[in-house]
């Protein structure tokens, strides 16, 4: 965060630091914070080629709340903008499962493997660092969905 402070004391309006931020807000477990700057790289760049970055980013964001709604929201907008980028259907297949919408979350978790071959979600989990809190659910959600552990 040190460097993501000093770009913005640069540049009090980059999307990158602002997207790079909300990321590392949230895997910190600050989902508040890290929401308020997702929403500012969104705001401050909307037309922006790399702004399925930033949709995943607020997806990110809103998991330290399990606020599962906002992640499949999120992560819904940046498959949209980037349908080929497998971390927010990731994401999305856990917070449909987390919400019950087993359907929805079967059939995005079926795409995974067409996008990341080699997904497991022991390796996802593991290459989430942070806060185990935030990041089991999300596996346990991707486990009960059938992708490899």
């Amino acid at each position: 965060m040190n460097a993501i402070d000093r770009a913005l004391q640069i540049n009090g309006t980059s999307a990158e630091a602002f997207r790079l931020g909300a990321v590392i807000l949230g895997h910190a477990g600050r989902g508040e914070r890290a929401i308020e700057y997702a929403e500012r790289a969104l705001r401050y760049s909307p037309l922006d080629p790399w702004i399925a970055h930033s949709y995943n980013a607020l997806g990110i964001a809103h998991c330290p709340a399990g606020n599962w709604e906002g992640v499949a929201s999120a992560c819904g907008k940046a498959i949209q903008a980037n349908p080929r980028f497998s971390l927010p259907l990731v994401l999305q297949a856990a917070a449909l499962c987390l919400l019950g919408r087993e359907d929805e979350a079967r059939a995005a978790a079926r795409r995974v493997p067409e996008l990341e071959p080699g997904f497991t979600v022991s390796g996802f989990v593991k290459s989430h660092t942070g806060r185990a809190e935030i990041w089991e659910p999300i596996g346990d959600a991707l486990r009960r969905l059938g992708l490899p552990d």
